[in-house]
């Protein structure tokens, strides 16, 4: 399966996401990331899902679903490794033009020509750049040998240079490592020379792949807020609750199945997504409980259902 959702974003709105490569296919193992330890750390770009299948895929669900509000390029590894990339935009764009289309990337390839030409034909870009010098950049991101915060930094300068996407920068706040004044300066700096579009300041939301990280305290996000101006910065918040469609049965259990295998969730964010009550939630991630597919995580935020 390469198509999810839809699934409320807490930037695009109900979005259909796209899953190019296999989980945990990535140049980097963040220590924040919510869809688990990287698997394979790798910067090579070959065809990891064949574009010809997920295009067919797309066709089949974008027939039966409602339109989605976007399609949105994510999953649990780096979007930007499957060479065939551009074959699957060229399809969304040649099928409904008006559409919104965006990409979620960690930056790690933008420096390379090729790959920036393969996306050329997306609506939104979202890079994340949560670290400027290379010390804390190792430190949050752990990258495959060889990558470096310049590049990344130069890869999306390059691309707010070249490219007619919108340019959302995300810096995704570790407290203890990347909120410190220094480097939150250079990341100040830095996104001051690339003018973005918008600057989105994000903190942990679901359970991370190292237990120790913490989200940042409301307070902080907003005096950093304050701190980038005059750069367009907001806060992003939790999506309000935008059902997908009503689902029942072995459907709804499919559907949850699908959306878990990718990232940790509540019942409320399942009600959110499936449009129904908590307590129906709570009822179908009880019943898979029971069958043994899924375990639950007790964490601040609330029981978070994971995959087996």
């Amino acid at each position: 399966m390469y198509i999810f959702g839809p699934v409320p974003s807490r930037r695009l709105g109900l979005s259909l996401g796209v899953d190019l490569v296999p989980s945990k296919v990535c140049p980097m193992d963040c220590v924040y990331c919510e869809c688990g330890r990287t698997t394979l750390r790798t910067s090579v770009r070959k065809p990891w899902a064949d574009p010809a299948l997920v295009i067919a895929e797309l066709k089949e669900r974008l027939e039966v679903l409602p339109e989605p509000e976007c399609v949105t390029f994510s999953g649990a590894g780096e979007p930007t490794l499957n060479s065939g990339i551009g074959e699957v935009i060229g399809f969304l764009k040649s099928r409904s033009p008006d559409s919104p289309v965006a990409l979620l990337t960690n930056g790690a390839l933008l420096e390379d020509e090729k790959v920036r030409k393969d996306i050329s034909g997306v609506d939104i870009v979202i890079p994340t750049l949560s670290a400027v010098s290379q010390e804390v950049f190792e430190r949050i991101s752990r990258p495959e040998p060889g990558l470096t915060a310049s590049g990344i930094v130069e890869g999306i300068r390059k691309l707010s240079r070249e490219s007619s996407s919108r340019l959302w920068v995300e810096v995704f706040i570790v407290p203890g490592i990347n909120d410190d004044p220094r480097e939150v300066a250079l990341i100040r700096e830095t996104l001051l020379q690339i003018e973005p579009d918008k600057v989105h300041l994000n903190t942990l939301d679901r359970p991370a792949s190292e237990p120790w990280v913490r989200p940042a305290p409301t307070e902080r996000m907003e005096e950093l807020r304050r701190y980038m101006r005059p750069l367009d910065t907001e806060i992003i918040l939790p999506p309000k609750s935008m059902g997908a469609g009503k689902l029942r049965g072995s459907e709804m259990e499919s559907g949850i199945l699908e959306l878990i295998s990718r990232r940790p969730c509540t019942p409320e964010d399942i009600s959110q997504v499936f449009g129904v009550s908590e307590k129906e939630a709570e009822t179908y991630l009880q019943e898979l409980l029971n069958s043994g597919r899924i375990f639950v995580e007790k964490r601040e935020r609330g029981d978070f259902y994971k995959i087996k």
